[in-house]
């Protein structure tokens, strides 16, 4: 009877599931560097980008509800001239072409009076922003009305 030693045998295992691993590592690997390299993707992309008339437009995500007493305080209000003109000049500095603001609509008053501020201010600052419709939460079943009047609101005092 032949009695074997169980950790020679798991450290066997552990090995050749090692060795497995490493060889589908290497192989995957192989792959990276050749994928924006080849010519044709790299000059379907400088094509593009020099149709669209330069670089690629980066925009930030900005969020409208700081100062407003049912957010959390961190310091700063969102209505504050002097905050939006030091955000848009520091998102210039960054590359950053547009702010796209959430925006609710007349359920948030303040954050309209927000995105009516930062509209007013980016286009002084020669800033784009974007108006990000949020639905509601709730389904009390008037969501797509809601929605239009929501719509018809914006057109009419920022589009």
């Amino acid at each position: 009877m032949r009695v074997r030693d169980h950790r020679k045998a798991g450290s066997n295992f552990e090995m050749k599931r090692f060795q497995i691993l490493l060889l589908i590592l290497i192989v995957v690997a192989s792959f990276i560097p050749s994928g924006c390299n080849q010519a044709n993707v790299r000059q379907a992309i400088e094509k593009h980008i020099s149709e669209t008339g330069g670089s690629p437009k980066i925009v930030a995500d900005y969020q409208p509800w700081f100062g407003d007493r049912n957010h959390i305080d961190v310091g700063y209000n969102s209505q504050d001239p002097a905050v939006i003109r030091k955000q848009i000049a520091q998102a210039k500095n960054m590359g950053i072409y547009a702010f796209v603001v959430d925006w609710y609509g007349d359920r948030h008053p303040f954050l309209d009076r927000s995105y009516a501020l930062m509209q007013r201010i980016a286009a002084q600052e020669t800033f784009h922003v974007a108006l990000m419709y949020d639905e509601t939460q709730e389904d009390n079943g008037q969501a797509t009305d809601d929605a239009l009047e929501a719509f018809d609101k914006a057109y009419g005092h920022y589009i």
